[in-house]
């Protein structure tokens, strides 16, 4: 189960879409989330995530390497909040946070597309960008031996936002995985929220979710 959730975290790492969005929330200037103990927040986007016990995020420098920052310009980025800030913004694909479960191997991953860097990108929106999103999924799931399906399709109210909520359910080898994305438009930026969780591990997306909670609660 775990080998696949693995599987599943790499799919989400790897994939990269073309801008969307009506903007709203227009001229927000990004700013990256920050890791506390065990506790996300993201001023830019009003959220925290708490992660349960067993839950690890991965490193500053881990999540920087993945966006193919180099070790040599890693250390000034770093300790610079501002410097960080800024050299995300430029990036097409932003990694900000991710969390593994050690024991089951659900996941959730913190991320945004850069819509000012794709031609068109504005004619785009969040319902667009979950069917572009569908169409790696079935291509990159092939590739893996995984079957994707869409499970469901929805409007939601979450951390006192409306996010476009998309769930999949992939099988491999008899094992399913669950994995849900949330989308929301934030300034020039795609917020998605991927979270990931094997059923027959006793988690659901549902218990995932609730470990996120508004910054104004």
């Amino acid at each position: 189960m775990k080998k696949l959730t693995a599987i599943a975290l790499a799919l989400i790492c790897v994939l990269t879409l073309a801008a969307c969005g009506n903007t709203t929330e227009k001229d927000k200037a990004f700013v990256c989330g920050t890791v506390t103990d065990n506790v996300f927040e993201s001023e830019f986007s009003g959220f925290r995530m708490t992660v349960s016990d067993g839950w690890v995020f991965s490193g500053e420098e881990e999540i920087m390497e993945m966006m193919d920052f180099t070790a040599d310009s890693l250390s000034e980025i770093l300790s610079d909040r501002e410097a960080k800030n800024l050299e995300l913004s430029k990036q097409k694909t932003i990694y900000d946070a991710m969390a593994v479960d050690q024991n089951t191997g659900s996941n959730v991953i913190v991320m945004y597309e850069n819509m000012s860097a794709s031609i068109g990108g504005s004619k785009y929106t969040p319902d667009s960008y979950a069917d572009a999103l569908e169409d790696q999924l079935t291509e990159a799931g092939a590739e893996a031996g995984m079957d994707y399906s869409l499970k469901s399709k929805e409007t939601i109210d979450f951390c006192g936002y409306e996010y476009l909520s998309v769930t999949w359910e992939a099988e491999s080898q008899g094992i399913t995985l669950d994995q849900s994305y949330l989308l929301r438009k934030v300034g020039d930026y795609m917020l998605i929220i991927c979270i990931s969780c094997v059923p027959q591990t006793g988690v659901t997306l549902d218990s995932i979710m609730d470990m996120f909670e508004s910054l104004e609660a």
